[in-house]
């Protein structure tokens, strides 16, 4: 992880932190409007400074899992269906941005960023439930593998 004023000083058109402010509602802040809150965002940007493409897989990833969180409420089962498979799809073009062969490729690396972006993005209790409503919503669904391939590589 970079310092904070290099992250400043390397991606000056980064959003600015929101603080305790980015925490007081379930879709917290997004000033630039990209799908990814603007805290998530700056943590990915100090976790990945020198390697865009794992920048790239990380925000498709926190962009999923935001959309998922932030509709549970209003959205069907099948909406959420097709929300959690973006989510599944952004970790299998993952492992490719994180250098894996193919998709398939089990990169020890890419479960961590994916926890780790977890773990930013639930960081308030009314994040964590509705996450734990898209389960809910999601539970006893047969995904087939098709289903979540990588169709759109990072690049």
């Amino acid at each position: 992880m970079i310092p904070v004023d290099e992250l400043d000083r390397l991606f000056p058109n980064l959003p600015p932190d929101p603080g305790e402010a980015g925490k007081q509602t379930l879709e917290g802040i997004d000033a630039d409007g990209d799908g990814v809150r603007d805290d998530v965002q700056r943590w990915i940007y100090r976790r990945y400074p020198n390697d865009e493409l794992k920048r790239k897989a990380m925000l498709r990833y926190a962009k999923a899992l935001q959309a998922s969180i932030v509709n549970v409420d209003r959205d069907s089962r099948d909406q959420v269906r097709a929300r959690v498979l973006d989510g599944f799809r952004a970790i299998r073009c993952a492992r490719l941005a994180f250098g894996g062969a193919n998709e398939f490729d089990l990169i020890d690396e890419v479960a961590e960023a994916v926890r780790e972006v977890q773990f930013q993005m639930l960081n308030t209790q009314e994040r964590v439930i509705a996450d734990l409503t898209v389960d809910a919503k999601f539970s006893g669904q047969v995904v087939g593998a098709e289903e979540w391939t990588c169709t759109d590589p990072i690049r």
